[in-house]
Parts: C-alpha cells; sequence; structure tokens
C-alpha cells in the first residue's frame, strides 16, 4: 500500500481550560487553511482569498471576518505588500495538528471540517478511536457551536463513518478514517516534552531550595564556631 504524505498543519490553544473567546470553528479552520502555506523560517504566508475559497469552501465575505476576528484574538497579524495580504502568525504553547489529507477530504463539509477542528482538543484518544464525552450542550459552550449544528454534523459523520454514537454521551471519531491517526504521535510527543519540563522545573526548584537551606545551615554552624572561640 502506498504510503501517505505525513504533512500537517498546526492550531494552537491554551490548553482545555480555555476561556471562551470570539472565534468559531469556522475562524479556526480558515487559520489553518492560510497556515497551511506558512514558510517555517518567516512564520508568514499569503495564499489569496481564491485559494482559499478553492481549499475549503470558504466564501470571501467569510474569510475577511474570519481574518479579522484572528487579529483581534491574536492568533496572526496581517499587512499589506501590494495586492497580497500577508499573514504573520504567533505560536502558543498547545496546539492540535490536522492532516492535509483531512483537510482536503472532498466528501467533508466546510462546517463538519470546522466543527471536527475546533472539537479536536476535547477528544480523549483510544485506540484508533477519538472520543468526545461532552453533552452537545456543554460543547457547544466549549467550542462556540450551536447545538443544533453540532448535532446536524454528528449524525452526517456517522452515516458517512467517521462517527460512532451520534445520539450517544460518548462519540467516538473514526482517526483512521479521518486521516488524523498518525497526528496523535505528535500530540503525545508534544504531552511528553511538556511533562519532561514541568519534572525539570520542579527538580530545579526543589535544588534551589535545597541550596538556600544548605547556606543557612552553614552561616549558622560558621556563627556557632565564632562564639566558641
Amino acid at each position: 500500500m502506498e504510503k501517505k504524505n505525513e504533512q500537517y498543519v498546526i492550531y494552537p490553544h491554551n490548553g482545555n481550560s480555555e476561556p471562551i473567546n470570539g472565534l468559531t470553528p469556522q475562524d479556526k479552520l480558515i487559520y489553518l487553511a492560510i497556515r497551511r502555506y506558512m514558510n517555517r523560517e518567516t512564520m508568514e504566508s499569503f495564499p489569496s482569498y481564491a485559494t482559499i475559497t478553492k481549499d475549503i469552501g470558504a466564501a470571501a465575505k467569510t474569510i475577511k471576518k474570519s481574518v479579522d476576528n484572528l487579529v483581534n484574538e491574536g492568533y496572526l497579524n496581517t499587512r499589506r505588500d501590494g495586492k497580497k495580504i500577508i499573514y504573520k502568525f504567533n505560536n502558543k504553547k498547545q496546539f492540535e495538528p490536522f492532516s492535509w489529507e483531512f483537510l482536503d477530504k472532498p466528501d467533508l463539509t466546510f462546517t463538519e471540517k470546522s466543527y471536527i477542528v475546533a472539537a479536536q482538543q476535547y477528544m480523549f484518544k483510544d485506540n484508533e478511536e477519538g472520543k468526545i464525552s461532552y453533552k452537545n450542550s456543554e460543547l457547544s459552550k466549549l467550542i462556540n457551536m450551536t447545538e443544533s449544528t453540532i448535532s446536524r454534523c454528528n449524525h452526517s459523520l456517522e452515516r458517512k463513518g467517521y462517527l460512532e454514537g451520534a445520539a450517544e454521551l460518548i462519540k467516538k471519531f473514526q482517526l483512521r478514517e479521518l486521516d488524523q491517526l498518525f497526528i496523535w504521535k505528535f500530540k503525545e510527543q508534544d504531552e511528553r516534552i511538556d511533562k519532561n519540563t514541568e519534572d525539570i522545573a520542579e527538580i530545579k526548584r526543589k535544588l534551589a531550595i535545597l541550596i538556600a537551606e544548605n547556606e543557612k545551615l552553614k552561616e549558622k554552624i560558621k556563627c556557632s564556631d565564632t562564639y566558641i572561640i
């Protein structure tokens, strides 16, 4: 079987405890569509509205509104170079990766892709499934999408073979079918790096305390020796 080209693009976020902000799932998908063309050295890209529309099906008016929202929320900056709009990206600590194969799936609608992009950070991986255990009403508040739209997406994705349990509490997204399975390797690696970084920081903090206590003890011993003499 031919090996797929494992290319991906990331959407940065603050973690699952992030407060609700002004971004919609559509904004996040448009962010990915723009960042897909990013130069890794300059952290800039300049796809035209026509290119973005061709890639994900968003209308020019929707793209402009999403770009304004992304700028306001600090996810990117823009400047003009003649007729081109240059997008400059700002990285955050945590992120969700999405494969090019997922973004290019022709049988997924703009809204369905937007839903998955917004919901993925609330999934937990179980073998080849990404599971969400939130009620639609709870998820609606987390991702800024109406309950009715979430429900329609769930049932549509189930009919297409991308999800199981559309009417159940636990929704099971089929990661292999969504071409998102290999992506979790990067997520798990990133989480391990964060954990190691936190462990090292804690060790350094404890070491600093021990050094300070040792210095105090040495001062006490020195004072005691001086008094005895």
